[in-house]
């Protein structure tokens, strides 16, 4: 037996959008239920794996230059690889977790408008993937400058400008991934494929389709951000200004969690009731 739920909220149900301490409480719910999921800890984990391999290679006595692995480790492996699948992680299964465990009801009786508690959840997913990045990038940098005297202050001052470019990116990669885990019921491997074809080749082709991958941006800020001079195909005397990069970032987040919040009000979800689970 299954229930079904139509697409919008009882007229009993209905609230303003200004329900601001409805929405704070599921804020709060959705973080507590994305920390205590195997996905983040994984997140975490994977999210230390940087700092795990400089310091291996600082054991072996020849650590590289610090320009050269910020450059092959946080603008390449993290920025390529470990920050959109982290948004992939807690973004895509955000209303799919809440029909496989039978708790989508008790959502939707929450008193917010559908698009709401949607655009919420999403924050929550937002948030925790940027504090996660906000984590590695802290932690790398750290391991980098281990032998600099001031390493503290140094890996502080680093950290500060690469978060600032990964939470924009995250912004983006949170409401793409969002979307996509309400329209399939298994977006991963799609977005699996979407990080490694389009973020992860097509960003690196110096050719005018980079312009629609989110990392081009992100990596450009970053560049400039922390003075590192041109790199991954990109020349930055012809590279978008840094408003152009921010403001496309946060469109696309923007519109793109529009959708998704105008797709999940629209949605009919049918879930096994907990009697004929």
């Amino acid at each position: 037996m299954t229930q079904l739920h139509p697409p919008h909220p009882t007229p009993s149900l209905r609230s303003p959008w200004w329900n601001l301490s409805g929405a704070s409480a599921l804020l709060g719910v959705t973080l507590r239920r994305l920390t205590r999921g195997q996905r983040f800890w994984t997140g975490l984990l994977t999210a230390l794996i940087p700092a795990a391999i400089v310091a291996i290679g600082r054991s072996q006595g020849q650590p590289p230059p610090a320009d050269e692995t910020e450059i092959d480790l946080v603008l390449g492996l993290m920025a390529q690889v470990l920050v959109p699948i982290t948004a992939l992680a807690l973004a895509s299964g955000l209303i799919q977790d809440e029909v496989e465990e039978q708790t989508l009801t008790y959502l939707l009786l929450r008193p917010l408008p559908r698009p709401l508690i949607y655009l919420t959840k999403l924050a929550a997913a937002i948030l925790l993937s940027i504090g996660l990045a906000a984590l590695a990038t802290f932690a790398v940098e750290l391991a980098i400058h281990a032998d600099t005297p001031d390493r503290l202050s140094v890996a502080l001052n680093r950290t500060g400008p690469l978060t600032a470019a990964f939470a924009l990116g995250l912004l983006a990669y949170n409401a793409v991934f969002g979307l996509l885990g309400l329209l399939l019921k298994k977006p991963q491997g799609v977005g699996v494929l979407y990080i490694l074809l389009l973020e992860g080749t097509f960003a690196n082709i110096d050719f005018i389709i980079r312009r629609a991958t989110i990392l081009y941006p992100v990596r450009v800020l970053a560049l400039r951000w922390l003075h590192l001079g041109d790199h991954f195909n990109i020349n930055l005397a012809s590279a978008p200004p840094d408003a152009e990069c921010i403001a496309t970032l946060v469109g696309v987040a923007v519109v793109v969690a529009a959708l998704g919040g105008l797709v999940f009000a629209r949605s009919e979800f049918k879930v096994k009731t907990p009697e004929t689970a």
